[in-house]
């Protein structure tokens, strides 16, 4: 990974030559995914305020390959405090960041990211508190503070680093073999991963369904196999056919709300179109060539058909 000039800054022997006061503390935690899910969590640009419920703003300013920063307005006993961040790679296994806490108070931290096994991730934070002398007094709050905003953010970011996982075990992979970068983050409507065959887990082949037609707003879900899932929702006179994997980074859209025709990413608040649109009380046939699909409906019932893949 090529390094920016700023990186070899040595940050706390400055402020600790300026006698500044230091406080470090540290946490850790171990998953069930990646390294590579934890690094693609925490470079992701533009899921804090749509996950986050604490992030009611973030706003990125200057992004690099390898660096970011970003104006983030944080719910602090009710009130909106803005923060500035900075994040940075100096290699992949470790992300420091740099960030304002206000009131005269500056917080860097550097993460960790160990795989263990096949399967687990070993996730350590060292934090370290700095303000002035005569502030180190409310060090200790700032550090409790820290501890339990380190589990909320890892229970809300958890479910996107285990989705990865599932995502894996399926057979998505991503459209590209490079590690993404901050950049490619911020693009939201790129899509980012497609499902290969060759890696999907062996089971029984995909098999017809039938479901009857929901009615008012009712929705209702249609597993195929791995790669054929479909998510119909009533709307308007007609049934909205969607698919329940986004394609920009495969969150699960089976529970995503509804807004004017299209499904709300849970992630990133993309806008997913449906793939079909079937009018109530007709008969007819949509065939669905990207997902191997042909879909019959009557008044009464849609009748979803796998097609076999063709070989090229």
């Amino acid at each position: 990974m090529q390094t920016d000039p700023f990186f070899t800054a040595d940050i706390l022997g400055d402020l600790r030559s300026m006698n500044f006061a230091i406080t470090e503390t540290s946490v850790s935690a171990t998953g069930e995914y990646l390294v590579e899910d934890v690094l693609w969590n925490y470079q992701d640009a533009r899921h804090t305020d749509v996950v986050h419920t604490g992030v009611m703003c973030n706003a990125p300013f200057f992004v690099t390959r390898n660096s970011l920063c970003t104006l983030l307005v944080m719910k602090n006993f009710g009130l909106p405090v803005p923060i500035v961040l900075v994040q940075y790679f100096k290699d992949p296994s470790a992300l420091y960041t740099i960030q304002s806490l206000g009131f005269g108070f500056l917080l860097r931290s550097v993460i960790h990211m160990t795989q263990e096994t096949e399967t687990t991730t070993h996730i350590t934070i060292d934090y370290h508190v700095i303000s002035h002398r005569v502030l180190k007094w409310l060090h200790p709050i700032i550090v409790r503070m820290l501890k339990k905003n380190f589990e909320r953010l890892l229970q809300e970011d958890e479910p996107m680093r285990l989705r990865k996982m599932e995502l894996r075990r399926m057979g998505f992979v991503n459209t590209s073999p490079n590690r993404l970068t901050y950049l490619d983050t911020l693009n939201i409507s790129q899509n980012n991963i497609r499902f290969d065959p060759a890696k999907s887990r062996a089971g029984a082949p995909a098999v017809e369904q039938v479901v009857p037609v929901p009615n008012g707003h009712a929705t209702s879900c249609v597993k195929l196999d791995d790669e054929k899932q479909f998510r119909l929702v009533a709307q308007g006179g007609e049934v909205l056919v969607f698919g329940t994997v986004c394609p920009h980074e495969g969150a699960d859209l089976s529970g995503a709300r509804c807004e004017n025709g299209r499904l709300v990413c849970p992630w990133h608040g993309r806008k997913v179109q449906p793939l079909a649109r079937i009018p109530v009380g007709q008969h007819g046939e949509v065939r669905l060539d990207a997902l191997h699909t042909t879909i019959a409906y009557t008044p009464d019932a849609i009748r979803f058909t796998p097609h076999e893949r063709r070989v090229t």
